[in-house]
Formats: C-alpha cells, sequence, structure tokens
C-alpha cells in the first residue's frame, strides 16, 4: 500500500471516529 493510500485512510479512520464521537 502506497504513503499516500495509508494517509488517507487514516484521515477517514480519523474523520469517521470525530463523526461518532460529536454523535
Amino acid at each position: 500500500m502506497r504513503p499516500e493510500d495509508r494517509m488517507f485512510h487514516i484521515r477517514a479512520v480519523i474523520l469517521r471516529a470525530l463523526s461518532l464521537a460529536f454523535l
């Protein structure tokens, strides 16, 4: 997996965690 793909995946996971936290 490319570094940029990993960074995008990590960003997506963080955004999902934040959305769940605010809900």
